[in-house]
C-alpha cells in the first residue's frame, strides 16, 4: 500500500462535477460573441484545477486494491491495456513521478480547457499514441493532432508538461505544477473549482441544473432541503 498517504481519497463534490462537465462542453461550442472580443486582451482565471495521481502511484494503488479484492493482477491489467494502445511503446515519454491534470480557465466570456501531461520526452510519447490520435504536425515548439473525432488539439511543451487544449485556445500562464501539486499531495483524485469566476451564463446554467435536480428529487418523493439549496444556488456566484 502507498506509504505517501491513504489510497484512494477523491475529492469531487456534486456540484463541482456538474460545473467541470459544463465547461468541457461550452468549450468545444463555437461562439460569436467570443469570437467577436478575440481581439481584446482579458485576464484569464482559473476556474477549476483537477488532478489524478501519477501513473507510477495509481500502479502503487492498484496493486493494493487487487489484493483486498483478491485480484492480484489488477495493475497488471493496466499495464497490458497501455501497451496495447500505444503498440508495445507503453509510456515511453511520460513522466511517471509526477501527477496528471486539467485546468480550466475563463477571462469571463468563454472557458478554455487544458490537459496537463507531465513528459520527458513530448516527442516520443506523441509517437506512441499516433495509432489513436493520428499524424501530428509540428510547427515551432507546437504539435497539432487532428483527432479522428474532427477535433484539432494543440500541445505546447513547458518546462516538462504537455499543455494540451482545443485549437486556437490560450495557453494557461500558471505553471502546471503549482496548480496541481498541492491537490496531488493530499488527494488521488481531486477537483478544486471556483464556479465564482465562470461567465454569467454558466452560472446561471449551474443554478438551473441545481434547481432541476432539487426538482427531480422531490418528485422522486426524497426530501429537499430548501435552505440548503437556496445556499447552494447563491453560493456559486460567491465560491
Amino acid at each position: 500500500m502507498p506509504s505517501r498517504r491513504s489510497p484512494f481519497q477523491p475529492r469531487v463534490s456534486g456540484p463541482a462535477a456538474v460545473m467541470l462537465a459544463t465547461a468541457v462542453w461550452v468549450s468545444g461550442l463555437p461562439c460569436a460573441a467570443t469570437r467577436g472580443f478575440a481581439q481584446e486582451a482579458r485576464k484569464r482565471e482559473v476556474v477549476a484545477v483537477a488532478v489524478l495521481d501519477s501513473y507510477a502511484d495509481v500502479k502503487k494503488q492498484l496493486t493494493w486494491l487487487g489484493q483486498q479484492i483478491d485480484n492480484p493482477a489488477l495493475a497488471g491489467l493496466l499495464e497490458s491495456t497501455i501497451m496495447l494502445a500505444t503498440q508495445g511503446k507503453g509510456e515511453a515519454g511520460l513522466d511517471v513521478r509526477r501527477p496528471i491534470g486539467m485546468v480550466v480557465t475563463s477571462d469571463g466570456i468563454d472557458v478554455g480547457v487544458h490537459g496537463c501531461v507531465p513528459v520527458k520526452d513530448l516527442d516520443k510519447l506523441l509517437d506512441s499514441l499516433q495509432g489513436m490520435t493520428g499524424k501530428v504536425e509540428k510547427s515551432g515548439q507546437k504539435r497539432r493532432l487532428a483527432l479522428p473525432s474532427g477535433m484539432d488539439l494543440d500541445v505546447v511543451e513547458r518546462d516538462g508538461w504537455a499543455i494540451v487544449g482545443q485549437s486556437g485556445r490560450d495557453v494557461p500562464g500558471e505553471d502546471p505544477l503549482g496548480m496541481l501539486e498541492p491537490l496531488a499531495g493530499e488527494y488521488s483524485l481531486a477537483i478544486k473549482a471556483f464556479p465564482s469566476r465562470l461567465p454569467e451564463g454558466l452560472k446561471a446554467l449551474l443554478q438551473n441544473a441545481l434547481r432541476q435536480m432539487a426538482q427531480s428529487a422531490a418528485a422522486e418523493g426524497r426530501p429537499v432541503d430548501a435552505d440548503a439549496l437556496a445556499a447552494a444556488i447563491d453560493g456559486i456566484g460567491s465560491l
